[in-house]
């Protein structure tokens, strides 16, 4: 209510309104529920209804109920307890938005279940059972019952005021009409009628506002104003007068409400956050969901959501008063498009021996691959941007990689390696001992946690396995690696070396003969290194007792022992037989022949031949200075002791006596026996030249016929017939042919020749008849030769058993004898299997002599060898052949040759690992060492066990500095048995490269345009793929591509990007850049330049020229 009214009606003794109707009660709630009619029926706030602006925008003029405890009690009064007729007034304004059977404004007395109190009821009602919004009820209390008068139209719960006036309207005259009438906004909105007589109800309740009495708990929510009680019913002009009075309710201003994003719908990774800022006018901003959302504040937010969200913002702007204040709203949404990332793990803590080293890393996934890789900065990352690396960490340390996908989504994940401390104890002094000898390993523990366990390897000569000071006595040199290993599973390691010395070894040669007062050089063989001590016993009859060569001079048979030790203190032990000869040969010293008369020309005879020495000796020679006498059958071999007899022909070639001397010789110490020979020759008629002709010896395939010449003189005075001459193969008389005569004093010269076929020994006397005078006789010649086949002598099977643990070669001497009478040589001496090895390749075999020859067996793998010996021998093309067998079961390593990397794409500097397998069969093995050169690298493997028969391997990587082919050979080398093996390793960097070719235009008119072309050739060794060109600004433009981008480009093919100009005066340029995204980001940029320039115009201004006709 405005302020003037106020103050009339309280001046009055009697409020009047309208056409002067005096009011029973008028509450304008100008800052209070007082009654302002003057009438006392003041009013109670209960449970908080405020005072609010009223319908003319007067602050405080106006209660506000919240639907929930607020209203107002009038205590009861008969001057309010109606009888007749009735009419109320109020203004209301209300925004109910849940709905209600019943919301009250006002009401009094209670309608019960025999109506015995009279009253009244008006509320807004939402009756279910008709078309929702709520309307105006107006419930008058009589003995009959309650009907209701409900309005029509509108939903007045709208938050604009609204008047209502209801009227109850009763003829005293006239019980059986009952009227009353619902006006709302000034306008009757409904009218009903009843007939019911109440002149007997009274009530004993008062009047309460804002909630029902009737109705319990039918709370109003909304504001109330300007109540008027009139005993009376208004007529239809009254209440026209009420609802004009003050003007009417004002008409606040349109509430609109602006609204704007700032940010637009985008893409982002996960993890990553958008700024959300709303602009405009609005009093309240609201964001849902708010899933994903932070830092909020009225007008911002942060959003992170994790999957694709669109995300609303409601605006709200609130303005008028309350309860229903005016609310504009407006929502926009922006969509934000969350990209996966990628994912990497790196794993949980690692926990690391300090000394190991441990490779990390991890392939990511999801996201968008291809994936860059990089670690955060650390002395150990070798290269940041490599995935796998190897470290060696001496602290604990935190690692960090990031993984960022195509789209630029971003993976981190941490690696903490913790570090353990391990055992520590030594494996014992490197040394050198011999074979067979042994020594203890181990020593003490330094450090390590309980309880500990130890394993050495390899196992081969040891005592035990598991023990913390085993007993080694190895075969060969072994590198012994103890395993030692803490309760934390921490392990340390440990190598010794034990050099076994080769045991030396010393031939002392073969038992050899001297004769009596001589001597001999002892030559003993000694293999392995040289020795550092010799010593010789017995000592008395050597030159020197600790000489490798002493002169012997014994003088009897004598063992001498020779004792090596080399600078390893091992010892070899062998021994030779010195045998003293004192050979004797025995035989008469003068053999007569008495005389020959003229008819006899040869005489034989037996001598004996005695061995009286202690030793066997050879009769090989007859040395006779004369040609009368002659020898035969020889040679003869005399055992000591034994006796032999042998043929002298006395063939005198003239008259007369004739002594000549025989001079045996033997093979041994010059032993010889000295015969004269005597005989005499009474006439000689026919003598022969030769008594013997000796053809020699020859080799079966040297066996060529050959001639000699003998001489048949007639000496006596007759002619000498001489008749053919008998004699058997291979021997014959070549020429003349025979029978012959030879006048007296003549001669004839007869060839005897010899044609072998067969080796064998030949002897034959050649037997002339001849006749002269009264002489008859037979000349003799003794004709020998022999023919061997020369051979070496048969060898069996030489069988080198089995090797076994780290052996390696087994070596054995073997002789070849030569047991012909000819000398052999041999030209070749070869094995046909390269796992074993025989010297000497070549030599000369005297006689009856032998030919030590080493074989060694070398095998290179584990299993069976066969093979064969092969001797070449001359003369006659000989050979002999021997089977050798061998077998290895000892250690072994198998691994490939070669490890190739192939072509390997790199974009930066990185490694890249491959796995060599390795398998040591025969007994546990450890890697005693590895190494390559650059850029092939192998990790820390000393100290690697290799257990026998298991597959290990070991990591060879390849880090190439710059493009081109690599090849080195890597070395490894195992205990036990010292092996080495070598591989070869090879692999190829190739790095895509882009080249650009620029584009000058030139000179170019400015106002047209111009094209050309800008290149980028695939100058790497791999296809790429480029994706487009950019960087290229105005006035240049790219118009097109060949091919189309993005594109794949394979090596030496070009990508061509034409480009447009349209110059502008003076000069420009641009780069045009072309980018690669895989295998890896590449870019080029190629120079475009042009010049502009205007075009030109040339004005000429000519001086006035005037002329007359015919002038000039």
């Amino acid at each position: 209510m405005r302020t003037i009214a106020i103050v009339l009606w309280i001046t009055l003794a009697s409020i009047t309104t309208g056409q002067g109707q005096p009011m029973a009660a008028f509450y304008p709630f100008n800052g209070n529920a007082n009654d302002a009619s003057g009438n006392g029926h003041h009013g109670t706030v209960h449970g908080g209804a405020v005072l609010v602006a009223d319908r003319f925008g007067n602050p405080l003029s106006a209660y506000n109920f919240d639907g929930v405890n607020d209203y107002i009690s009038i205590p009861h009064s008969k001057a309010l307890a109606f009888r007749w007729s009735y009419s109320i007034s109020l203004w209301f304004k209300s925004c109910i938005t849940t709905r209600s059977v019943g919301r009250t404004l006002i009401s009094s007395g209670i309608a019960t279940a025999s109506y015995k109190e009279f009253g009244y009821t008006i509320e807004l009602r939402d009756p279910t059972d008709v078309t929702p919004g709520y309307r105006i009820a107006f419930a008058p209390h009589v003995s009959a019952g309650a009907n209701d008068a409900t309005s029509s139209g509108n939903d007045f719960a709208d938050g604009r005021w609204h008047h209502v006036v209801m009227v109850y309207d009763w003829a005293p005259g006239n019980p059986a009409e009952q009227k009353y009438r619902c006006y709302v906004d000034g306008v009757r909105n409904h009218k009903d009628s009843m007939v019911n007589s109440f002149d007997s109800l009274t009530t004993t309740n008062g009047i309460w506002i804002g909630q029902g009495i009737s109705r319990l708990g039918s709370y109003f929510t909304g504001a109330i104003d300007d109540i008027r009680l009139y005993d009376t019913a208004l007529n239809e002009s009254q209440v026209q007068n009420l609802y004009h009075e003050g003007g009417g309710p004002i008409t606040p201003a349109a509430n609109v409400v602006s609204l704007s994003l700032k940010a637009s719908d985008t893409v982002i990774c996960q993890g990553r956050s958008v700024q959300l800022s709303a602009l405009g006018n609005a009093t309240q901003i609201s964001w849902s969901p708010t899933t994903g959302l932070s830092s909020i504040t009225p007008t911002t937010a942060i959003a992170s959501p994790l999957t694709t969200t669109t995300y609303k913002v409601r605006a709200l702007r609130i303005a008028g008063d309350l309860p229903c204040q005016d609310t504009a709203q407006k929502i926009d949404s922006i969509r934000i498009t969350v990209r996966q990332p990628p994912k990497v793990e790196l794993g949980f803590t690692r926990y690391v021996c300090l000394g190991d080293s441990i490779t990390i890393g991890a392939n990511a996934s999801d996201g968008a691959p291809p994936y860059r890789y990089q670690w955060n900065p650390h002395p150990l990352i070798s290269s940041r941007n490599q995935l796998l690396q190897t470290v060696k960490v001496d602290r604990s340390t935190l690692f960090i990689l990031t993984v960022t996908d195509r789209e630029g989504c971003i993976a981190r994940d941490t690696l903490n390696v913790v570090i353990l401390s391990p055992p520590k104890m030594n494996a014992g002094a490197d040394t050198t001992i011999c074979r067979g000898a042994s020594v203890l390993l181990g020593g003490v523990l330094e450090q390590g946690v309980p309880p500990i366990t130890y394993r050495w390897s390899p196992s081969l000569g040891l005592s035990d396995t598991a023990a913390r000071t085993p007993l080694a006595a190895p075969d060969s040199t072994t590198s012994y690696v103890v395993a030692v290993t803490s309760s934390n599973g921490c392990i340390w390691r440990d190598t010794v070396t034990l050099t076994v010395a080769p045991q030396p070894t010393v031939d002392a040669g073969p038992s050899r003969s001297i004769c009596a007062d001589s001597s001999t050089v002892l030559s003993p063989m000694i293999a392995g290194r040289t020795p550092a001590a010799i010593q010789w016993t017995p000592s008395s009859s050597l030159s020197c007792a600790d000489c490798q060569n002493p002169t012997a001079r014994p003088t009897a048979t004598t063992t001498y022992r020779v004792t090596i030790t080399d600078s390893s203190g091992c010892t070899a032990v062998d021994s030779v037989e010195v045998r003293v000869l004192r050979p004797q040969l025995s035989t008469a010293g003068v053999i007569d022949f008495g005389t020959l008369d003229g008819c006899t020309s040869t005489r034989d005879t037996a001598i004996t031949l005695t061995n009286s020495g202690d030793a066997p000796m050879e009769i090989t020679e007859a040395r006779i200075a004369g040609t009368s006498f002659s020898v035969a059958g020889l040679p003869v071999v005399l055992a000591p002791g034994e006796s032999r007899t042998i043929t002298v022909r006395f063939s005198p070639q003239s008259s007369g006596s004739i002594a000549e001397e025989v001079e045996l010789v033997g093979d041994q110490c010059g032993a010889t026996a000295r015969i004269t020979l005597r005989g005499e020759k009474q006439q000689s008629l026919v003598s022969i030249s030769h008594g013997a002709m000796e053809f020699g010896l020859a080799a079966s395939c040297q066996a060529t016929p050959r001639d000699t010449v003998v001489v048949i003189r007639n000496n006596g005075t007759a002619p000498a017939t001489i008749s053919p001459g008998v004699v058997s193969a291979p021997f014959s008389v070549a020429s003349p042919n025979l029978p012959a005569t030879i006048v007296a004093g003549d001669s004839l010269q007869l060839t005897v020749r010899y044609v072998p076929v067969a080796a064998g020994a030949f002897s034959d006397d050649l037997r002339l008849g001849y006749a002269s005078g009264s002489c008859l006789d037979t000349l003799r010649l003794r004709l020998s030769g022999r023919v061997v086949t020369p051979e070496l002598a048969p060898i069996g099977v030489i069988d080198f058993g089995t090797l076994t643990g780290c052996a390696t070669s087994r070596d054995t001497t073997i002789m070849l004898r030569n047991g012909s009478e000819i000398e052999l040589r041999v030209t070749r001496l070869y094995s046909s299997s390269g796992e074993y090895l025989v010297a000497p390749s070549s030599a000369v075999i005297p006689p009856g002599d032998s030919l030590a020859v080493t074989v060694s067996y070398r095998p290179s793998s584990s299993g069976s060898h066969s093979g064969t010996i092969e001797a070449e021998y001359e003369p006659c093309g000989g050979s002999l052949g021997a089977q050798l067998l061998g077998q290895k079961q000892g250690v072994s390593v198998e691994l490939p040759d070669t490890v190739s990397f192939g072509r390997v794409v790199m974009c930066g500097d990185s490694t890249v690992s491959q796995r060599l397998p390795i398998r040591f069969s025969g007994s546990d093995g450890v890697i005693v060492s590895a190494s390559v050169g650059g850029p092939f690298g192998v990790g820390n493997v000393a100290g690697q066990s290799l257990p026998d028969g298991v597959e290990q391997g070991v990591s060879v990587s390849f880090a190439p500095p710059a493009e081109g082919s690599f090849a080195e050979a890597m070395e490894l080398r195992f205990s036990p048995c010292g092996i080495t093996k070598r591989v070869v390793v090879t692999g190829q960097r190739v790095t895509p490269k882009l080249q650009a070719i620029d584009l000058d235009f030139g000179a170019q008119q400015v106002g047209q345009s111009a094209s050309g072309r800008v290149g980028f050739v695939n100058v790497g060794g791999v296809a790429v793929r480029v994706e487009g060109i950019a960087g290229v600004g105005s006035p240049f433009q790219v118009s097109s591509t060949e091919p189309g981008l993005p594109a794949e480009i394979a090596p030496g093919d070009t990508v061509w990007a034409t480009i447009s100009y349209a110059p502008e005066s003076g000069e420009q340029s641009t780069t045009a850049t072309a980018r690669t995204s895989l295998p890896c980001e590449v870019t080029a940029s190629a120079n475009v330049r042009g010049k502009g320039e205007q075009s030109g115009r040339l004005t000429l201004k000519l001086p006035s020229l005037e002329a007359s006709a015919g002038s000039e």
